[in-house]
């Protein structure tokens, strides 16, 4: 039981008004209703007299803990505070990687990397390469593995044997990759068009691309 409600119960044992209390202790009505509502606390002789006039002992023990009204509004505010420096907090953390993905775009194509490209023919066996070159009639399938990231696409190259000029390379497939992983399997159909090529592959992750060695490539007898 609070300090207010022992001086209620006390003063109503008694069937006195606030305004009887009050009169005994020669203070104003008001004194005794911010007694009874715990949002003031008798000090002193004040303490002293009351306890005497309703015969009670009035225990420090029981008594709450009451906030001010400014006290109330001052520890709103601080806490609206202190949730909108949560709030943020929790937002940079969130987006840190895409700050990270912008701001480190080096370090990331350092880690970011194509691991093997290995070429399959309709039975899933691997095509070995004739004098350094792979017949295109052969391949069926083609294995892209990568570490470091995920990609977001893949692109296919191609440029004609014996030139070195970037306007007669032609993109051969671009093919989006939905889902996560370290590997995708590519159709190899877009090969068979091709005569005597090289081919290279890149693999593009953010702001990253990362590109594969070229590999020979040619088709039918054309040896």
């Amino acid at each position: 039981m609070s300090l207010g409600q022992q001086i209620k119960c006390a003063r109503e044992k008694k069937k006195w008004s606030q305004e009887d209390l009050a009169d005994q202790l020669g203070i104003s009505r008001q004194s005794v209703s911010k007694w009874e509502n715990d949002t003031s606390i008798p000090q002193g002789i004040n303490r002293e007299l009351l306890s005497q006039v309703l015969e009670i002992s009035l225990e420090e023990q029981n008594e709450p803990i009451s906030i001010p009204p400014y006290d109330r509004k001052r520890q709103t505010i601080f806490c609206a505070i202190g949730w909108l420096i949560a709030t943020i907090f929790f937002l940079l953390y969130l987006f840190k990687p895409q700050y990270m993905h912008a701001d480190n775009s080096e370090s990331r194509a350092e880690d970011f990397s194509i691991q093997s490209v290995t070429f399959y023919d309709e039975n899933e066996t691997i095509v070995e390469s004739e004098a350094l070159w792979y017949n295109a009639s052969n391949i069926d399938s083609i294995l892209i593995q990568w570490n470091g990231g995920i990609p977001d696409v893949i692109k296919m190259f191609a440029t004609s044997s014996g030139s070195d000029t970037l306007d007669q390379t032609v993109l051969l497939l671009t093919q989006s990759i939905e889902t996560g992983g370290t590997a995708i399997l590519l159709n190899a159909d877009p090969l068979k068009s091709q005569y005597q090529s090289h081919i290279f592959f890149e693999l593009t992750s953010g702001e990253v691309t990362v590109t594969s060695e070229p590999y020979n490539i040619f088709s039918h007898d054309t040896l």
